[in-house]
């Protein structure tokens, strides 16, 4: 061997040594969460969910998955049996019952409690429902009349005190104050406001199943549990059919529009 290679292979070797490893560095790490496609869904076919622009419970029908990351998953949802209609996931919820409306017969399986001058006994609905008429309205908030609103409470509960005796006259059996929370803090507030329980029955729902079977309630839990706040309601109820079944939508205005003891009162004195 000459001299010349022992020098190259030397200058070679050493050239190696120099060099950096040859070594996959990633650019971008995966991230399952983001990479995953398609993204998984929150319902699937079959699912009963909530469908919060028309305010109903309906049946999924079909799922499309999303063509981008930006877009949402598609669901074609049943809502009657002649009508479909195809909405984005940010518009289903978790489901909930419908809330009652004009002719459906209440079952009244769930508990509540009342107090009929006796002190609080725990009952179920259909207790209060064996009486031909009842009339029943919400107390969502037990508050006074602020700046921001007049829609109070405090309105409401003497609103139906004021047409108590007529109702009476008219055949009503039962005015019941609907309160999601404790009878304590019910029976409390109606004294306060100088309403008599002997006129308006003080109806408690701590556990919130009544507002559950009725469908009327806000802040309602994924697990499809019963709502954590109550609404401003108005139900008027024949033989455990309902006659009326009124939300107040707008509650910032003054005034109840939609649930108030004016058209009780007249829907009381038509419906025989």
């Amino acid at each position: 061997d000459s001299p010349k290679n022992e020098l190259a292979e030397s200058d070679a070797a050493k050239g190696q040594e120099d060099s950096p490893k040859n070594e996959l560095v990633p650019t971008e790490r995966f991230d399952a969460a983001e990479d995953l496609w398609p993204p998984k869904a929150l319902h699937r076919p079959g699912s009963t969910v909530w469908y919060k622009k028309e305010n109903i419970t309906c049946t999924i029908s079909k799922a499309i998955p999303p063509f981008t990351k930006t877009d949402e998953w598609l669901y074609e949802v049943k809502i009657s049996e002649e009508r479909t209609k195809q909405t984005s996931e940010s518009n289903l919820d978790m489901f909930r019952p419908s809330p009652i409306k004009k002719g459906q017969n209440l079952l009244g399986v769930s508990t509540l409690q009342w107090d009929l001058g006796d002190g609080p006994e725990e009952v179920r609905l259909q207790n209060v429902l064996r009486k031909s008429k009842v009339v029943l309205f919400s107390l969502p908030t037990l508050d006074v009349a602020t700046q921001k609103t007049s829609n109070t409470s405090a309105r409401q509960l003497k609103m139906f005190a004021e047409h108590a005796f007529k109702m009476k006259l008219t055949g009503v059996d039962i005015i019941g104050a609907v309160h999601l929370g404790k009878m304590e803090e019910l029976k409390k507030f109606m004294k306060e406001q100088g309403v008599s329980e002997k006129v308006i029955i003080p109806i408690a729902d701590p556990s919130g199943e009544l507002h559950r079977e009725l469908g009327l309630g806000l802040e309602w839990p994924t697990d499809g549990g019963c709502p954590k706040k109550s609404q401003w309601f108005v139900a008027y109820v024949m033989h455990q059919i309902v006659r009326l079944a009124q939300i107040e939508m707008a509650q910032s205005q003054a005034g109840f529009k939609d649930a108030n003891a004016k058209v009780t009162m007249q829907h009381v004195k038509f419906c025989k």
